[in-house]
């Protein structure tokens, strides 16, 4: 029997976690060196996702879809040293 930590869905919120702290350390590295090296590596991110958002509207009701990823190197980082400590535990 597979164990409970093993599942997908463990995965997926661990590496989700480590993706907020990376991205909330970087914010912070960010921050404590204003306009130099240090904030244009840390505070640099990607954004990908669905923009603008999908609408369904019935006139009744209306749906709206849309998400958006921002990475930054330090939220990298996180998911890394996420997944990581999650294989060796």
């Amino acid at each position: 029997m597979a164990k409970a930590k093993d599942s997908a869905p463990v995965l997926f919120v661990v590496m989700l976690f480590g993706a907020l702290i990376g991205s909330v350390l970087g914010e912070i590295l960010g921050l404590l060196a204003p306009g130099g090296l240090m904030e244009k590596v840390f505070t640099r991110c990607i954004s990908f996702g669905l923009y603008p958002p999908g609408t369904l509207d019935l006139k009744v009701l209306s749906f709206t879809l849309g998400f958006s990823f921002k990475m930054n190197l330090l939220s990298l980082l996180g998911i890394f040293l996420a997944a990581f400590v999650y294989k060796r535990i």
